[in-house]
């Protein structure tokens, strides 16, 4: 997973799905992307590092 900010002030996070879709691997990618963005949200600095 790659996130970064935009021009506009946005972030954006980018990610990829390699091989055939599998619903419950896909389920489980998005598991982790959420846990990692709860993570980062979460973590005392991150509002000092998007400034």
């Amino acid at each position: 997973m790659k996130a970064y900010l935009t021009d506009e002030g946005l972030m954006r996070i980018e990610t990829f799905f390699e091989g055939d879709y599998d619903r419950t691997n896909f389920s489980i990618l998005l598991e982790n992307i959420d846990f990692d963005m709860n993570t980062f949200f979460e973590h005392d600095l991150t509002e000092a590092y998007l400034q």
